[in-house]
C-alpha cells in the first residue's frame, strides 16, 4: 500500500502533502503556506535534488505572505552544495537573505555520550574539543567510539555526519 501523501481537516480548510525528494519538479503550480525540506544536503547527494528543484519547491511559497514559512534543515554534508551555498549566504551580512543561520553542533544533544573507561586518554582532536568546547570525557569517549566503531575511523565522515563548527 502506498504511503498517504495527504492529510486533511475538514471544516478547517486546511490540509498537509508529503513529497519525496525523487518527486521531480515538486512545488511546481502549487501555493503552499510552508514548507520544511529535511536534509537537503542528503538529498543533493543520494536523490540527485538540484538547485533547480530546490528553487521550484521554494518558489511554490509566497514570500509576501507574512505568515508563509521556509524550513531548510540538513546535516552539511561538507563545503559543497545547495544547501552549503544557502549556508554561506544566510551567515554573510552583505548578502539579501530572508533565511535566519542556526547551527546545534552534536555535542549539544545529551544522547551523545557514553562511560569513558577509566583508562580512556582523549586523541589529539579529543584535546581539542575538551580544551574549546569544554566538552567531557564522556562525550569525547562516544565520539571516538563512534568514529572508530561505525565509521571505520574514518575523522572526514564524522565531520560530515557530527559537525563541531559550521565550519566541518
Amino acid at each position: 500500500k502506498p504511503p498517504k501523501r495527504r492529510i486533511e481537516w475538514p471544516g478547517r480548510d486546511s490540509y498537509l502533502i508529503s513529497h519525496t525528494a525523487k518527486g521531480y519538479f515538486v512545488g511546481t503550480a502549487d501555493t503552499l503556506q510552508a514548507l520544511h525540506i529535511s536534509e537537503l544536503a542528503k538529498c543533493q547527494s543520494e536523490a540527485g535534488l538540484d538547485a533547480a528543484a530546490v528553487t521550484s519547491m521554494i518558489n511554490a511559497v509566497p514570500q509576501a505572505n507574512p505568515f508563509s514559512l521556509v524550513v531548510i534543515e540538513s546535516t552539511g554534508q561538507g563545503p559543497a552544495g545547495e544547501f552549503y551555498e544557502r549556508c554561506q549566504r544566510s551567515r554573510d551580512p552583505d548578502t539579501a537573505s530572508d533565511y535566519e543561520f542556526c547551527f546545534f553542533p552534536w555535542f549539544d544533544d545529551p544522547q551523545y555520550t557514553l562511560p569513558a573507561p577509566s583508562m580512556f586518554v582523549p586523541d589529539d582532536y579529543g584535546r581539542w574539543r575538551v580544551d574549546t568546547f569544554n566538552l567531557t570525557l564522556n562525550q569525547v569517549y562516544w565520539y571516538q567510539w563512534i568514529r572508530d566503531t561505525e565509521h571505520n575511523g574514518d575523522v572526514a565522515l564524522m565531520r560530515w555526519e557530527y559537525p563541531s563548527t559550521p565550519e566541518e
